[in-house]
């Protein structure tokens, strides 16, 4: 089609108009949009009733901003189709679909038993609230996710789709996609390695999406949010998507949990033996081992909930790991993964306990205690002051290093 166009007579705009159509939906095949959009749009007439083929061109420029996730322009787009053709019902269908995701993107109302349901067999189609959150600079680090209204504890705080997901590898004869990290002299196994090529090519084939490449990397590299073109084609950065997906990628899978011990997450990552996603809204969203909000998963969609009541203007924070009894194990993750040190309260009182003092002993015997009583055949009263004296006892250990660090 692109050789076809490059010799049409000029003044044969009947046979252009075909051949820019008949491109756009060889794009829109590809998962192409941009470019899907692009070449429906050219192949429009003036006059939405001069051309019989326009409701194919509106349907195929609406679906590709479906597919970008641009639902309004996606809607004027469907809207336009039916006014042309009212009982055309692609357009009606992909109108539905459409109206269906606005309503999500602004009330943040899903079906979520629904979503439980279609998840296990596919990764399904929806919108991503994200209104009650705003992208701004942080004291903690870089940039941060702010609340923009006050939000309370329990409430969705935002529901996000996934950039690009990879779910875990199935059993099977096919072999796992492989790479190669020389410059960190490591391997990459399933689901990462897919990962990383998902997000090369969706950008690649999709330059409009580039906001994605001024995520955290690792330091090294400045900003970007435009990509250059070279020799006609987009030139990505791969390096940089793997620096990024390094700093902020997220499983989701069987251990997503967040309270899988840091030490077996290597292995996990290593292997490729977990699903994993990039999520941009998300991405910002700053460590804090005392967070104000925890995570859910449905597929490779988010769900950030409140922790506790979140005023208007306050800093939205996830514990990325699981908190460690050992800050040495806990700030080494950090490092590692993340390449920062945690200086929250919690992480500063705690580096005065080490194993050999007393304070350590003390609130490893008190952990040992939960957790034989969280399955003890006692009565809840039972339980309950059990938990109260426990909790009185870290209460001092804690009141004890806040003197000491006076």
């Amino acid at each position: 089609y692109e050789r076809g166009l490059s010799f049409v007579v000029t003044d044969d705009t009947a046979l252009k108009n075909d051949l820019h159509r008949n491109l756009s939906a060889a794009a829109l095949q590809a998962t192409q949009y941009d470019l899907a959009k692009t070449q429906a749009l050219l192949s429009i007439s003036s006059d939405d009733d001069s051309n019989l083929h326009d409701d194919k061109a509106l349907l195929r420029a609406g679906t590709a901003s479906y597919k970008l996730g641009d639902f309004c322009t996606a809607k004027s787009m469907f809207e336009r189709l039916l006014n042309i053709s009212p009982s055309y019902e692609p357009g009606i269908q992909m109108l539905e679909h459409t109206k269906d995701r606005l309503t999500e993107e602004k009330t943040g109302q899903y079906e979520f038993g629904a979503m439980t349901i279609a998840a296990k067999n596919d990764f399904g189609e929806y919108g991503s609230f994200l209104r009650r959150t705003e992208i701004r600079p942080s004291k903690i680090a870089g940039r941060g996710l702010f609340a923009t209204e006050d939000i309370r504890c329990g409430e969705i705080v935002l529901c996000e789709k996934a950039f690009t997901a990879e779910p875990r590898p199935k059993s099977g004869p096919s072999k796992p996609a492989e790479m190669m990290d020389l410059h960190n002299n490591s391997k990459h196994i399933g689901s990462y390695a897919a990962l990383f090529s998902a997000t090369v090519r969706k950008i690649v084939d999709n330059p409009s999406l580039a906001h994605i490449l001024d995520l955290h990397t690792d330091g090294t590299r400045e900003s970007q949010k435009t990509i250059p073109i070279v020799d006609g084609l987009p030139a990505v950065d791969v390096f940089r998507v793997h620096s990024l997906l390094k700093r902020n990628v997220f499983s989701f899978g069987k251990h997503a949990i967040v309270n899988t011990p840091p030490t077996e997450l290597n292995k996990i990552h290593e292997t490729g033996a977990d699903a994993v996603g990039l999520w941009y809204q998300v991405s910002h969203i700053n460590h804090s081992c005392i967070a104000n909000c925890h995570r859910n998963f449905i597929g490779d969609m988010m769900i950030v909930r409140a922790n506790f009541d979140i005023p208007k203007n306050t800093e939205i924070t996830l514990a990325y790991i699981e908190h460690s009894p050992l800050p040495s194990v806990q700030q080494g993750e950090f490092q590692m993964n993340w390449g920062f040190q945690c200086t929250c309260n919690l992480c500063i009182s705690e580096q005065y306990i080490t194993p050999n003092t007393k304070m350590y002993k003390h609130l490893v015997d008190a952990a040992a205690t939960f957790k034989r009583w969280k399955t003890h055949p006692a009565t809840a009263t039972e339980v309950i002051k059990k938990a109260q004296e426990l909790v009185a006892l870290a209460q001092i250990i804690f009141i004890t290093i806040i003197i000491m660090q006076e």
